[in-house]
């Protein structure tokens, strides 16, 4: 029988998701650990990972309050699960990377830097995109079916007319289908900067709660020693401490991302307390 993993309620065979909850069932209640969340294709294909390395009980499971899909395991499972999803994970986002841009990360390299760009810039960008190559596609278009009909007289030999129709025509039509398809990948950028918000709220609630600054600068002591530290290494040397808390508690985060996240908090975590 299905059991609600949040409330402990148990339904009849067939039920998908608790009404109270808003969660998917779960077969039995034996205690799960959430490893990470993302879309639900990702989140299966990590699953069917998981199992074919033998990793036994693995479920998704559809988060209703933050509208995301959730990867379980079983409680004794959750170290190895971890390491396994940050293998999986990093493989897949190198993947997707060179497929949209086999070139960015040598030139991201040569610059010494990376750029963060967050999903819902990306979706403003597109749908810029898509709205100027469907207004010239579609004014290209009005403009050849005027010359056509005669209401526009152009001083060109019949032949060199159906010629001109002809080019300009599909110039204006590729022009349409690329702003479909611009209009399209700001719809999915659209839902990844919703689940991207979410992750970065829950980050910056972390840190802000689990993360202070005597934590960061004992670790660095303990590293470092008596050593006098210049306040510009000190930032370098916070920074990627808390890189490191960050990436532990959460797996696979975009380089650019977690700066971008860091740069946002940093002040709130070492100025503010300096400041105290």
């Amino acid at each position: 029988m299905p059991w609600c993993p949040k409330c402990k309620s148990e339904y009849v065979e067939g039920t998908k998701k608790c009404v109270n909850c808003k969660v998917e069932l779960v077969e039995s209640l034996e205690e799960k650990r959430s490893i990470t969340f993302g879309e639900a294709e990702e989140m299966e294909n990590l699953k069917e990972f998981l199992e074919y390395n033998e990793m036994k009980n693995v479920e998704v499971a559809f988060n209703g309050e933050d509208h995301t899909y959730e990867l379980r395991v079983n409680k004794e499972d959750e170290k190895q699960a971890k390491k396994l999803a940050a293998v999986f994970l990093k493989e897949e986002a190198e993947k997707e990377e060179k497929m949209e841009d086999p070139g960015k990360d040598n030139i991201q390299k040569m610059a010494g830097y990376t750029v963060y760009q967050n999903n819902a810039a990306r979706a403003e960008d597109n749908r810029s995109s898509a709205f100027t190559l469907l207004f010239v596609g579609g004014a290209g278009l009005l403009v050849i079916i005027l010359c056509m009909a005669g209401v526009i007289s152009l001083s060109l030999s019949a032949t060199s007319k159906y010629m001109v129709y002809g080019v300009m025509g599909a110039l204006f039509i590729l022009f349409i289908v690329m702003g479909i398809v611009s209009m399209r990948s700001s719809k999915i950028f659209e839902q990844k900067a919703k689940t991207e918000d979410n992750l970065t709220e829950e980050i910056t609630k972390w840190c802000l709660t689990d993360i202070n600054r005597e934590l960061i600068d004992k670790m660095i002591q303990e590293e470092d020693g008596e050593e006098e530290t210049s306040e510009e290494m000190k930032y370098f040397k916070r920074t990627e401490k808390m890189k490191a808390l960050i990436n532990e508690k959460f797996l696979n985060l975009d380089e650019a991302y977690l700066e971008h996240i860091i740069d946002e908090i940093y002040s709130g975590i070492f100025e503010n307390d300096q400041e105290a």
